[in-house]
């Protein structure tokens, strides 16, 4: 699994993979590194605009084939139908745990983005802060 320091996300999949008891280690990488690691770990792009790249994203390659994922909620789902046992989905019912994803995502990570974001540069410094705040900045079009 690939991530950054500042990275939220990461602690949902590290969480997933422990429950589940699989193997696996973590590529701490610099923002300015995100792009060229995963591009050359063949992960595709996650967005359209910059930062194209995404943290976490995982390679898994534990049954001969090479897979990659990014976005938390795409490794869960990856990671739920890989390995099923012990399912992260009460009772195995992932139709009303994706609804309050999404609702949470909606009504609770989105609108709060404006807060996490500029809150994480206290936490960059150097090439991190720099290249954070030239890809928020035009993400948000707001200055930080």
């Amino acid at each position: 699994m690939c991530t950054c320091k500042g990275s939220s996300e990461v602690s949902f999949d590290s969480f997933i993979l422990n429950y589940k008891r699989l193997p696996y280690t973590t590529c701490w990488l610099s923002y300015p590194e995100i792009g060229d690691v995963l591009s050359a770990a063949g992960v595709p792009p996650t967005r359209t605009q910059r930062p194209f790249f995404t943290v976490p994203s995982i390679v898994d390659q534990t049954d001969g084939r090479r897979i990659t994922r990014s976005e938390s909620s795409d490794i869960a789902m990856y990671l739920e139908k890989a390995r099923p046992l012990p399912s992260i989905f009460p009772e195995a019912n992932t139709s009303i745990q994706l609804e309050y994803i999404e609702l949470i995502e909606e009504h609770v990570y989105t609108p709060m983005i404006y807060m996490t974001v500029p809150s994480t540069t206290r936490i960059l410094d150097g090439a991190d802060l720099e290249y954070y705040l030239a890809t928020r900045e035009g993400f948000l079009g707001m200055s930080l």
